[in-house]
Order: structure tokens, then C-alpha cells, then sequence
């Protein structure tokens, strides 16, 4: 089961410092040679908020990455996307959903921010390592 830092290191961004100066386009260039290393699809995307590289949705962990940059500064950043489907009426809600405690188990729900801590350092190391 996760513990308590676990849980709080799931949601926490991961920098990656570079030697020199890259545009996020630059840095996708790269990312999208080297593709198949990477457990899900990205793509650039362009927004209000300016531009990221985002990855697919993970399914199981209702977990989106964005990779954005800032200087020398990239930036892995986790973002939970939970869809829920709930049961019950009023202020009683039971979540039912494949990802809720009655798809996974306890366990299975305990152990989902540990899960989403280790995908982000993962994408994040290998982004680190095609960087430098």
C-alpha cells in the first residue's frame, strides 16, 4: 500500500534542468524521435495558456502529463483527470466506477497515487535522458 509521502509525490511536477536554452517545439522534435520509449502517445498542443506537450490519457490512473519549458527549466507536470460514475442520492454518493474501491479493491485504490508517482518519474527520467 502506498504511504502518505507516496501520496503526496503523486500530484508534485518534476524538473529537468538543461544545459542550454530549448524551445518546447525543439524539445517534441526529440521526444517524437524517440517515441516508442515512452508508455503512452503525445502530441504539441497549442492553448490559452500557452503551449505544452501533452500525453494521452492513462486510463487506469485518470492521469494526464504535460511537459512545458521555461528557459533551462522543463517541467513534468501530473494532472488528474477522474471521470466518476456515482450511485446513491442527495449528499450520498458511492463511487462505481472501474477505478473505484468496488473495480479495484482497497488496495487497488490505496496503491493509485504510488502508481501515478512512479508513471511521472518514469516519463520524466526518460524525458531527462533524451535531453541530455
Amino acid at each position: 500500500m502506498a504511504n502518505f509521502q507516496e501520496m503526496m509525490n503523486s500530484e508534485r511536477p518534476v524538473k529537468i534542468q538543461l544545459d542550454k536554452e530549448m524551445t518546447l517545439e525543439e524539445i517534441y522534435e526529440k521526444m517524437n524521435a524517440r517515441a516508442s520509449d515512452f508508455r503512452l502517445p503525445f502530441k504539441l498542443k497549442k492553448g490559452l495558456l500557452g503551449k505544452k506537450i501533452e500525453f494521452e490519457k492513462d486510463k487506469d490512473l485518470e492521469l494526464v502529463v504535460n511537459v512545458t519549458v521555461k528557459g533551462k527549466e522543463v517541467t513534468v507536470r501530473p494532472v488528474i483527470h477522474q471521470n466518476q460514475t456515482a450511485l446513491g442520492t442527495g449528499n450520498v454518493q458511492i463511487r462505481i466506477d472501474k477505478n473505484s474501491m468496488f473495480g479495484k479493491g482497497i488496495k487497488g485504490v490505496l496503491n493509485t497515487p504510488a502508481e501515478r508517482g512512479k508513471f511521472v518519474a518514469e516519463t520524466a527520467e526518460t524525458i531527462r535522458k533524451i535531453l541530455t
